[in-house]
């Protein structure tokens, strides 16, 4: 692996600022759901 100096940057613009704080809710992938099952394939 060879360490590389880091590209641009851009910051996300205001509305992607602090969004799980304003919406503490909002993401519901990055949780286990109580009962989900993966379904199986076909």
């Amino acid at each position: 692996t060879e360490v590389t100096a880091a590209g641009d940057f851009w910051e996300a613009e205001p509305e992607h600022q602090d969004y799980l704080q304003r919406y503490p809710h909002g993401y519901t992938c990055h949780f286990p759901r109580p009962g989900w099952k993966l379904p199986r394939r076909g």
